[in-house]
């Protein structure tokens, strides 16, 4: 399927460069025996209904029960050869819901609005029913012995939070979140250094479009995370460049007894040089019944 781009939006060709680059790396190893290849599919179907009051700004208009039906298909590619790799996902999402007949709607179910590159289409939309299909992966990578890159579309998490992470900012779950076995792509550069007994260096850019659509390098984010061992905990460092906000993390993962304690605190300069703070702290454990 041809994926269109918005006319009133100016996009960079990011899927040509990358399937030039795709192509360029493949070719000669299309021709190699050690090629592999990998085929994984996906389907998720959640439906559910609640009662509204009428007051709610959420209620729809031809009554007080929200329902909200929502099926998810993803198709996943992957290549490899050595220490080559590509990966793509492509995403169908079929949703039914009141709140998709109210202003509440995303406009045009366009998911992708942030986002350096708009790599959905929305094929079907009238009244309550919405149909989309989207990249959610698109990338090439290479990973050495101690030395890794990728480009394109892919996924990241930084910080200990099982469910708020102050510390995965520059590519995070949405807040209210309940499915997390696909976190949805950016579009982002990432290099990674290995240096030996579980200390690991990562350097990331992440670029994004402004609220008028433009593509402005305030509007991306800048970060480097370094993590360790350290006296039999797991100590990482976060510094970063998030939009208009200066961003210093800590965060420490050590066992207990059966259990492990992971803890995460940021500290943020905003514009106008106001601080704010974040910190969350939580304990897992688990066990064989």
């Amino acid at each position: 399927m041809a994926l269109r781009r918005p006319r009133d939006r100016r996009v960079l060709p990011l899927p040509s460069c990358l399937a030039w680059l795709a192509r360029v790396v493949c070719t000669p190893v299309a021709r190699a025996q050690d090629i592999a290849l990998e085929w994984h599919g996906r389907a998720e179907v959640v439906t559910g209904a609640a009662r509204v009051p009428q007051r709610d700004l959420r209620a729809p208009e031809d009554g007080r029960w929200r329902e909200q039906s929502h099926l998810d298909l993803r198709g996943q590619l992957r290549a490899s050869q050595g220490a080559w790799r590509f990966e793509t996902d492509v995403q169908l999402v079929a949703e039914y819901g009141s709140d998709l007949r109210g202003g509440l709607a995303v406009a045009d179910g366009d998911t992708d609005a942030p986002r350096a590159f708009d790599l959905a289409v929305t094929p079907a939309r009238e009244g309550a029913h919405r149909v989309r299909v989207r990249l959610d992966r698109l990338l090439v990578g290479y990973r050495g012995d101690d030395f890794a890159f990728a480009v394109g579309r892919q996924a990241l998490s930084w910080g200990n939070g099982q469910v708020f992470a102050p510390m995965d900012l520059l590519s995070p779950f949405a807040p209210a979140a309940v499915d997390r076995d696909f976190k949805p792509g950016d579009d982002l550069a990432l290099a990674q250094w290995q240096r030996g007994e579980g200390r690991d260096l990562q350097v990331v850019a992440v670029a994004r479009r402004d609220a008028d659509g433009e593509h402005r390098a305030r509007a991306g984010s800048l970060g480097v995370h370094w993590q360790q061992p350290l006296a039999g905990a797991e100590v990482a460092v976060l510094l970063a460049r998030h939009i208009d906000d200066e961003v210093a993390g800590v965060g420490i993962s050590v066992p207990v007894a059966d259990a492990v304690v992971r803890a995460d605190w940021v500290l943020t300069r905003l514009p106008g040089d106001e601080l704010a703070a974040s910190f969350v702290l939580n304990a897992d454990a688990s066990t064989v019944l």
